[in-house]
């Protein structure tokens, strides 16, 4: 009888008894006598369809366990699958100190009044000075864009605040910490930090005074007042910086008691018989060459003096000053442009431009923005009212 595959065997036909086999019984594959009785592959049996097999197939072949192949894990995987967790790196000592202010009192919180430890994060901040100055570089090279240089300076503010803080809780008034207050006036001009600006200068002009130096950065507060204060506090400012020092007024001779005056200060120093006059005690005061760029200021802004002309002229220059007085620009450009049109109905736009402190381009520009107040540019002409 010829060998018929289970699928095209009919529902009636009983299947044959298979012969029990006991627990040590091994099963064998079957045999066949002969060649007829070996199995048949329909070659009308496409792959797809049940009861398909691959010719040279054989069962035994199909028992045979085949070594695993080895899976190499791709880079970050481990062998479960499962993906490593990336190695995170130690934070920076310096970096995580924390800033006195909001320290809360603690030791960890207050290590910056340390000097061992405010020597070692100057260290640290000169690093990130030189990243920001290769960063400005980089800029004008082309190679990094401006927000890799603005990063880089607005860290250093950052941390030049937080030493500083640390300079001021643990009293120092010594060379160091005035160098410290003048790199964060520096970097806070730089990066346009009008609120670190304002900190950094009134606290280095006392520490200028304590520790006897040339009041090298004392003129950039004046020039401040001028950009940020009203006309007073320059005023005021000006005044404690140049004014002499003033005797006290105390009684005379024959007066029976002495005045408040004298009776709070230090014995050495109270009035004797001898002596009425007592000089109060004062930082020395600061010529007024040094001040001359800021008084030339003063007089370009003034109202009863206003003079754009002589204030762009200050700002052409460089230094820490003119790059603080630049900062007034804009409202000195709105300052010229309304007395120019009280004074004047048009003006040529090289004209109209030296008074702005424009180009030609930049003239245009302004005239299309402030066109809601009647400005347009008409053949070459600034057209005023």
């Amino acid at each position: 009888m010829a060998y018929r595959p289970p699928h095209r065997r009919e529902a009636q036909t009983p299947r044959a008894e298979r012969p029990a086999t006991g627990p040590s019984q091994t099963r064998q594959p079957a045999s066949f006598a002969s060649s007829s009785d070996r199995p048949q592959w329909n070659e009308k049996t496409s792959p797809g369809t049940r009861g398909w097999r691959q010719p040279g197939a054989t069962g035994q072949a199909r028992q045979t366990n085949a070594p695993a192949r080895s899976m190499r894990a791709a880079p970050g995987i481990r062998a479960d699958g499962l993906r490593m967790r990336k190695s995170t790196p130690q934070p920076d000592e310096m970096e995580m100190l924390a800033s006195v202010s909001r320290s809360g009192g603690d030791e960890a919180g207050d290590r910056l009044k340390d000097h061992g430890v405010q020597a070692r994060f100057r260290v640290y901040i000169q690093e990130r000075i030189a990243r920001y100055d290769a960063a400005s570089v980089a800029d004008k090279a082309g190679k990094a864009g401006k927000a890799d240089k603005a990063d880089a300076l607005a860290t250093v503010v950052r941390l030049l605040r937080k030493l500083r803080e640390g300079v001021v809780a643990s009293g120092r008034t010594d060379e160091f910490a005035v160098q410290v207050f003048e790199d964060s006036v520096k970097y806070a001009l730089l990066a346009h930090d009008a609120p670190q600006l304002n900190a950094a200068l009134h606290g280095l002009i006392p520490l200028y005074r304590a520790a006897g130096r040339d009041p090298t950065y004392a003129p950039l507060l004046l020039v401040y007042h001028l950009v940020h204060s009203p006309r007073s506090e320059y005023q005021r400012a000006l005044e404690a910086m140049t004014a002499p020092p003033r005797p006290l007024r105390v009684a005379s001779e024959d007066a029976d008691e002495l005045s408040l005056a004298g009776l709070s200060l230090d014995p050495s120093t109270r009035p004797t018989a001898h002596s009425r006059a007592i000089t109060c005690p004062s930082a020395t005061p600061i010529s007024p060459s040094a001040l001359r760029f800021a008084t030339e200021a003063a007089r370009a802004l003034a109202e009863e003096t206003f003079n754009p002309l002589a204030y762009y002229a200050l700002t052409a220059g460089d230094g820490l000053e003119p790059a603080l007085l630049a900062w007034a620009a804009p409202s000195v450009r709105e300052r010229a442009a309304a007395r120019v049109r009280r004074a004047y109905v048009s003006a040529p736009v090289p004209w109209a431009g030296r008074m702005l402190n424009l180009t030609a381009a930049g003239v245009e520009s302004w005239a299309a923005v402030q066109g809601a107040e009647g400005f347009k540019i008409v053949n070459g002409v600034v057209k005023l009212r």
